[in-house]
């Protein structure tokens, strides 16, 4: 096999496969291809966004610096570098309102983008019902009578 310079660093690379045994497409390194396809997935994740969602180029990703990568939920540590973060919408108006991980995102979409359905919970949270009838136990020990 003759040895091409890559199109990318013009580095000479006699490997035309990726680690999984996948043709490279035109003369390329590894490396030079592994960046390629993140540019690409990006650039037509961008295209998607645009299409769907009315979001101009650049704009998703300010969004997603603009949460550091991470889903918008307080505490989730998701970056969506296994799976890409949900662009959260809402369904009525059509606003982007964020970048979250697929359970969180769901979660609201469950809740019919109802916020009142997490301050029913965060008060449930808070003040249990059972909690009158039982009193707060720690480990099976009453520490106060309902």
């Amino acid at each position: 096999m003759a040895q091409k310079p890559c199109k990318g660093c013009g580095s000479v690379t006699k490997k035309q496969t990726d680690r999984k045994g996948t043709p490279i497409p035109g003369p390329r390194c590894q490396a030079c291809w592994k960046a390629e396809r993140t540019r690409r997935r990006v650039a037509t994740r961008e295209k998607v966004a645009g299409s769907t969602y009315g979001l101009r180029d650049g704009e998703l990703g300010a969004v997603r610096a603009n949460q550091s990568g991470f889903c918008a939920t307080h505490g989730c540590r998701a970056q969506g570098k296994s799976r890409d973060l949900c662009i959260d919408h809402d369904h009525e108006t059509g606003e982007v309102r964020g970048l979250m991980c697929n359970v969180h995102n769901e979660w609201i979409g469950r809740a019919g983008d109802d916020p009142a359905v997490f301050d029913s919970i965060a008060e449930y949270l808070r003040n249990p019902p059972a909690r009158r009838v039982l009193g707060v136990r720690v480990n099976g020990q009453i520490v106060t009578n309902g």
